[in-house]
């Protein structure tokens, strides 16, 4: 970074309902102050700094906020860092609100911008998107648990028969809860209500994530994929954004937290569980459509892929996430180059392998 000798460094560290300021100025005097993140407060900040201020903020929800604010109202320079991968910040004896913002205004001050973490603000279609898609995903979380308080409610009775695949769908839950009697049923009417009222709210959900994907190619495209749905493919581009924000397919695979740690010494190279950085419900959505994948009837590359991998030995599950990650890759692929999915079969490094064998000798045989 070109360092301007007007220019302010500025951390910002963001909690809550507060903040904390610490800036360096153009002599290297550090000076700061707290504050209350409502609305009024916002913009009795904003009146304390100059348009020439360099800015970091810690990557999240109310960092985007006033990264708007900020560029409507001051124009100021505002990087959203991801302080994850700040580990100066994670990795201290002394960590403090105080100390973090410090450590934001410092780092800005010495890293050129292409050494930063940024974490880019979300467009409008994807504030939109992921609203629909948080909404949709507590809804969902909360009918499984209501579900298990019903399942619960068959157990106590020692109606120990009952699964809990039995309550899932409407007509075979109504079935069941005949068999109850006394205060259990009523019990279970009100959890019955309860399980109906948020069904009916997902559904609703569901019809605006439809109307998003007929607005969205990449959400059609991503839909495009054997096993993808509606809900996982508009996800994907609610979580993943503009595919140009991304290097190469191995880089939206590290976003998506399904990379390995790796711990390197000398010649010894060992490959831990996966990052998990990112967004979980994404992660856990394209899990959830590998299992469908590799269930179906139909052959495809990611399938054949699977049980390839669990034939020479890697287990069920990590072969599932490592499906996952290609399936992931595929997506952001097919986006990039504004292509829809094709099924193609898989073939394995050691047909690979054969085939040149046999070719070779054919050769060898016409020579």
């Amino acid at each position: 970074m070109k360092v301007n000798h007007e220019t302010r460094f500025v951390g910002i560290d963001l909690g809550k309902r507060s903040y904390v300021i610490r800036l360096i100025d153009e002599k290297g005097k550090i000076t700061g102050w707290t504050g209350k993140t409502d609305p009024e407060s916002r913009k009795e900040l904003y009146s304390r700094l100059k348009a020439t201020d360099t800015i970091a903020i810690e990557a999240g929800n109310m960092a985007f906020i006033m990264t708007e604010e900020f560029e409507k109202l001051t124009g100021n320079k505002i990087y959203n860092l991801c302080t994850r991968k700040l580990f100066d910040i994670y990795l201290t004896d002394k960590k403090t609100d105080k100390e973090d913002a410090l450590k934001l205004a410092k780092f800005i001050k010495n890293h050129d911008e292409e050494d930063m973490p940024i974490v880019l603000p979300p467009t409008e279609d994807q504030k939109r998107q992921r609203k629909i898609i948080s909404e949709y995903s507590s809804l969902q979380k909360e009918r499984v648990n209501k579900i298990n308080r019903l399942h619960a409610v068959f157990e106590h009775c020692g109606l120990t028969d009952v699964k809990k695949n039995d309550l899932k769908y409407s007509k075979r839950r109504s079935e069941k809860i005949k068999l109850l009697t006394g205060y259990e049923r009523t019990e279970a009417d009100r959890l019955v209500e309860v399980i109906k009222l948020l069904e009916k709210q997902s559904d609703e959900l569901k019809v605006l994530m439809e109307k998003e994907v007929e607005k969205s190619k990449p959400a059609q495209i991503a839909k495009s994929v054997y096993g993808v749905g509606t809900v996982v493919g508009l996800s994907y581009v609610a979580v993943v954004g503009p595919v140009e924000r991304y290097q190469n397919a191995a880089h939206v695979g590290s976003y998506l937290g399904f990379t390995p740690k790796v711990d390197c010494s000398s010649t010894i190279i060992k490959y831990g569980h996966i990052s998990k950085h990112g967004n979980g419900y994404l992660r856990s959505l394209l899990v959830q459509s590998v299992w469908v994948i590799i269930r179906s009837k139909e052959s495809n590359a990611l399938k054949d892929k699977y049980e390839y991998m669990v034939r020479n030995g890697k287990s069920k599950k990590k072969a599932v996430v490592a499906i996952a990650r290609k399936l992931g890759e595929l997506i952001y692929t097919l986006i990039k180059n504004n292509d829809t999915y094709e099924p193609r079969r898989f073939t394995p490094p050691d047909s690979q392998i054969s085939g040149l064998a046999l070719e070779a000798l054919k050769t060898s045989e016409v020579a």
